[in-house]
């Protein structure tokens, strides 16, 4: 393997390990500002009124 892709496999296995890291608090925190951020966005799919 050469150095250039040696050092690719090292990069992609390094972002790995960060996913594999994030805390189910971090998480939830992200999703969390996805909630604040599309708060006053309507609901898409599905019925609202019966039929």
């Amino acid at each position: 393997m050469s150095a250039s892709g040696a050092a690719h496999s090292r990069g992609s296995l390094e972002q790995v390990g960060r996913d594999l890291l994030s805390t189910d608090a971090a998480v939830a925190g992200e999703m969390q500002k996805l909630n604040v951020r599309y708060a006053d966005t309507d609901a898409v799919g599905g019925h609202t009124k019966s039929r």
